[in-house]
């Protein structure tokens, strides 16, 4: 079985043979692998800690609009590691928001990457969120086409680990909505999205 997977603002399309002894979705599609981030809010600005600037926890960003139509705010909470494509605790990309792919906020546990197949990056420690040292993983956004095939693997929408709705991006709706009618694995998540995050069957998009 074949699974799509974009995971670069390229959107690079990648077969992954889920049932391989070697499933990565890595080069982005979690994030959790890569020890090397872009920077974190704005380096020049700094706590009274002495760390980088980053966002309160609930804190919009002004510009982006969650999958329920409003500001969407922060995945990452203080205390815990940042994510984010750019770092910054929001499940954004960099420039055109649709062309990327990291916007599902989701409550991060080893059953991710137990799904997935990946190492167990899941519960590692990484930059903390508005201090100094490292803390671990609590929600991480992950790339939305192999969100698409974790609920998949995972046998179905009840199986999955929780969904940041607040925190889930918009351009990741109009992507499933784009293609669902073509790919029974995006109606899926299209499906489980709308579901979890309590949706209306129309949404202005």
């Amino acid at each position: 079985m074949t699974a799509r997977v974009v995971c670069q603002r390229r959107q690079t399309i990648l077969a992954i043979g889920l049932l391989g002894a070697s499933i990565t979705f890595l080069t982005g599609c979690g994030e959790g692998e890569s020890t090397s981030a872009p920077p974190t809010g704005n380096p020049n600005v700094r706590g009274a800690n002495g760390a980088p600037s980053s966002p309160a926890q609930g804190e919009s960003t002004g510009q982006y609009l969650n999958v329920m139509g409003r500001n969407l705010t922060t995945c990452s909470t203080p205390g815990t590691a940042l994510t984010g494509f750019t770092r910054n605790g929001h499940c954004t990309d960099m420039g055109n928001d649709d062309d990327g792919s990291h916007h599902i906020c989701i409550e991060m546990k080893s059953d991710f990457c137990s799904v997935t197949g990946q190492p167990n990056w899941c519960g590692d420690e990484m930059q903390c969120m508005g201090q100094q040292g490292v803390c671990p993983i609590k929600n991480w956004c992950v790339c939305q086409w192999a969100f698409a095939s974790y609920i998949e693997s995972a046998g179905g929408c009840d199986q999955i680990v929780n969904i940041v709705c607040d925190a889930t991006n918009m351009a990741a709706l109009k992507a499933y909505k784009s293609t669902s009618s073509s790919d029974p694995q995006i109606g899926a998540a299209l499906q489980c999205l709308e579901k979890r995050c309590a949706l209306p069957n129309v949404v202005d998009i």
